[in-house]
């Protein structure tokens, strides 16, 4: 049985159609990105060579996500006034 985890993206590809989007979706089990979990933070690169490279590390936590999305939401507040 296949079992999923979704996850947030933000993806860029360095193409001639730069590729950019931020949304939901959902990986399987079996992806080194699924198994992200807590605050951390991963990136997968695509390599010509090596094929997809990926790199996990600390990200900055729970506190301070939600005070940087604040800060954003008021920053924006401030742009619409």
């Amino acid at each position: 049985m296949d079992t999923f985890r979704t996850r947030i993206f933000s993806i860029v590809e360095v193409s001639l159609s730069n590729t950019r989007w931020c949304r939901p979706r959902q990986l399987p089990s079996t992806d080194p990105l699924a198994g992200v979990m807590g605050a951390r933070n991963a990136l997968t690169f695509d390599l010509d060579l090596l094929g997809p490279v990926t790199i996990e590390g600390p990200g900055a936590g729970r506190v301070e996500t939600g005070q940087a999305v604040l800060q954003d939401l008021l920053a924006i507040h401030r742009e619409l006034k």
